[in-house]
């Protein structure tokens, strides 16, 4: 038989035992613990580094990936959108996507086909015509005719939809909804008010932005005008005017949002409120621009001597660059600033450090964004090519 003091003996002894397991178990569990934490770190070590890498790698050549003949109208249009591409000629307009693959195509017939996008908007107006049509993601979604020429169409994020209409000394300026419906119209005098030079809607379509040129005995009259047609109604809803440019011409009005303004001038840039048709603030520009182009939240001048200037909404400068190539064309895609001439073309992103430069062989159409930093249609004169960036 076992004495009371053999059994304590005993238990304390397995207690001892027991104690020991728990602390070597506690060691291995903090040990894996640590292990995870060491790993879970490198691996958040190597994808800022990798990054890093990819933010500020610079690329100098292109791998072709797939590449197909061009057998589309010549003068066909390439335009930007989801990934891929819309692409407009005479004969009709066609959604390509991120793989290069058709998802819908429409026939018409117009002479000079003009596209715009806002979101997820598409807008072909028929300069010089009479034809306006309205798509999506998914394809047409209206068409409309218009009683006199097209001279300039622009398209709200909402779908509506405003053209500059030409009837010998008068211009109509007409807004349609997102049917092709007709909402309202202003009617502008040459002798009057002025010709419009450009027009702006803002994201919901209830104002309008125009500026206008008018002769003033031997000198030129340039301003802008604001509308808000929020209310409903069909007649003009003037609600404030400017007209302290001079003889600058107001080649560019922009809405960012459906409040803030920017009309880019021969020499400034001015930024107004078209809540209360007031102006904010009003920066001078320094040389000739030669370009401005615009994107939801921040805007881009290019001056003549190559130089790009980046501005927000508020008109705080986020990058100015000096370069040293004037290109014919340029476009924002996201962060970057994607630009062309007929044998070359670049990226610069806009904190003002170019990803690539490089010239072509053939000459070059479009440079279409393909899904990432390093990957774009490349559209020449005789193919479509998906290319990446090395």
């Amino acid at each position: 038989m076992t004495s009371d003091n053999e059994n304590i003996v005993g238990s304390g002894e397995f207690n001892d035992e027991l104690q020991q397991m728990r602390q070597k178990r506690k060691q291995r569990t903090r040990k894996k613990v640590t292990i995870i934490a060491v790993i879970a770190a490198v691996a958040v070590a190597i994808a800022l580094i990798v990054t890093f890498i990819q933010i500020n790698r610079s690329y100098s050549s292109y791998t072709i990936i797939s590449s197909e003949s061009r057998e589309d109208e010549a003068g066909a249009k390439y335009t930007y959108y989801k990934e891929g591409y819309i692409r407009c000629s005479g004969g009709g307009v066609e959604r390509v996507n991120i793989d290069g693959e058709k998802v819908w195509n429409t026939v018409h017939t117009m002479t000079n086909p003009s596209v715009k996008t806002r979101d997820n908007i598409i807008c072909i107006g028929d300069i010089n015509g009479n034809a306006i049509e309205v798509f999506d993601e998914n394809g047409m979604l209206s068409r409309a005719d218009t009683q006199f020429p097209i001279l300039q169409t622009e398209v709200s994020s909402s779908g509506l939809v405003a053209a500059v209409l030409q009837d010998n000394d008068d211009n109509y300026i007409n807004m349609y909804d997102k049917a092709g419906e007709y909402i309202y119209s202003i009617k502008t005098s040459i002798r009057g008010e002025g010709y419009p030079v450009d027009i702006a809607i803002s994201d919901d379509g209830k104002k309008l932005a125009v500026s206008y040129v008018r002769a003033a005995g031997n000198l030129l009259e340039t301003g802008i005008r604001f509308y808000d047609f929020g209310s409903g109604e069909k007649d003009s809803a003037e609600t404030g005017r400017f007209n302290n440019f001079g003889e600058k011409p107001v080649g560019v009005v922009e809405f960012f949002g459906n409040d803030t303004v920017v009309a880019v001038a021969g020499d400034s840039v001015t930024f107004y409120s078209a809540e209360n048709s007031k102006e904010k603030k009003r920066i001078e520009t320094e040389g000739t621009v030669n370009k401005v182009i615009f994107e939801d939240n921040k805007f881009a001048l290019i001056y003549s001597s190559g130089r790009i200037c980046v501005y927000d909404p508020s008109g705080k400068v986020m990058s100015d660059v000096e370069t040293d190539t004037l290109y014919s064309d340029y476009h924002f895609y996201d962060n970057s600033i994607i630009m062309k001439n007929d044998n070359s073309f670049a990226v610069m992103d806009i904190s003002g450090k170019f990803v690539t430069k490089q010239d072509t062989e053939i000459p070059v159409i479009e440079l279409v964004p393909n899904g990432a930093k390093d990957r774009y249609f490349f559209i020449n004169e005789r193919f479509i090519q998906r290319i990446r960036l090395t």
